[in-house]
């Protein structure tokens, strides 16, 4: 859930320097941020229903990988159109996190629901904390770029590990 938050915010943080660097309008940067939350916002309603097709593991592992991924090409494009596009299908793969994360904890913790919840809601709300000192010590030692391709392993990474790790919880509601 962490990580879900730190990928949301790193484009606002960096965007003052996006913004130098290709000399972009505060409506450019606003439309560029609205790329992401648009497909961030919209799809998880479809992302909640296709998991009783596809599984939350997967959908969830997807999720990370089309973000990771899309934030790695973020930091090697020159296109203000392809970073628009990208932005885009970075919102696609985070707006995966939410209507499944919540939903695999409780069915897999069915228990301890509330302890899992408050762990859950602590872990995203320890990202959205962390996400913005990290990444604006970043981009002060290094540059947006670099600091943008550098997050992008930790997902890539979390994919993995999550691939390897998470087991599908049976569920009663198929």
């Amino acid at each position: 859930h962490g990580m879900n938050h730190v990928y949301q915010l790193l484009i606002p943080v960096v965007v003052p320097r996006i913004s130098a660097e290709y000399e972009l309008s505060n409506f450019t940067v606003g439309i560029l941020l609205g790329c992401f939350n648009l497909s961030y916002s919209l799809l998880q309603g479809l992302f909640g229903y296709l998991s009783g097709i596809f599984g939350r593991k997967n959908l969830l592992i997807l999720g990370f990988v089309v973000t990771s991924v899309s934030f790695l090409t973020i930091g090697f494009v020159d296109s203000i159109m392809v970073f628009a596009l990208l932005l885009f299908l970075a919102g696609v793969g985070g707006s995966t996190y939410h209507p499944n994360g919540m939903p695999f904890l409780s069915e897999f913790y069915k228990e301890n629901r509330g302890q899992a919840s408050g762990f859950h809601q602590t872990g995203g709300s320890l990202g959205s904390f962390i996400a913005p000192l990290v990444i604006g010590a970043l981009v002060s030692a290094l540059n947006w770029r670099s600091t943008v391709t550098a997050l992008s392993v930790p997902g890539i990474v979390l994919s993995i590990v999550l691939w390897l790790l998470l087991v599908e919880p049976k569920r009663q509601d198929k």
